[in-house]
């Protein structure tokens, strides 16, 4: 049983039935659930593929286990260091109550890059999980390092 119908998830991995197994299209694949599922707030999703190998008749089969886990909704986000109008951009992007999705967070990070402190990414972003509710908060802190200055000599 998963969270999404198996007929949705079979369309993301890009190789068919009776075709020659390619590694490439199963890591295509992976990639494609993975997303998808983070997209929904399944933030810790792990897709596990194994194989049947049939020698006599030249054949395997490839078989993903789901490991959806819990889904996660954005219980609070706090933002320091940006401009209003570009925090009222990323805060349409991460709602309140919604499921989590990672993908928005890249969008916003990529969109604004030119107007983003430089050292800044989504690996910068803080996500606290709260398990037993499965929620999440987020940070997102844009100011700037404070810069090291040696005491003065002497």
């Amino acid at each position: 049983m998963t969270a999404f119908p198996p007929q949705e998830l079979r369309k993301l991995v890009p190789l068919e039935d009776g075709e020659i197994f390619d590694v490439s299209k199963i890591r295509k694949g992976l990639d494609a659930l993975r997303n998808f599922y983070a997209s929904k707030g399944y933030i810790d999703f792990t897709p596990n593929p194994s194989t049947d190998i049939d020698t006599p008749r030249h054949r395997i089969s490839l078989t993903f286990e789901l490991d959806e886990q819990k889904q996660f909704l954005i219980e609070k986000v706090e933002i320091f260091g940006l401009k209003p109008a570009l925090e009222r951009d990323l805060r349409s992007k991460v709602k309140l109550r919604e499921p989590m999705n990672w993908s928005l967070v890249i969008e916003f990070f990529r969109a604004n890059k030119s107007v983003l402190p430089p050292e800044v990414s989504p690996a910068n972003v803080r996500v606290d999980r709260d398990l037993k509710n499965g929620t999440v908060e987020l940070l997102f802190d844009f100011r700037p390092c404070p810069r090291y200055e040696p005491p003065p000599a002497g």
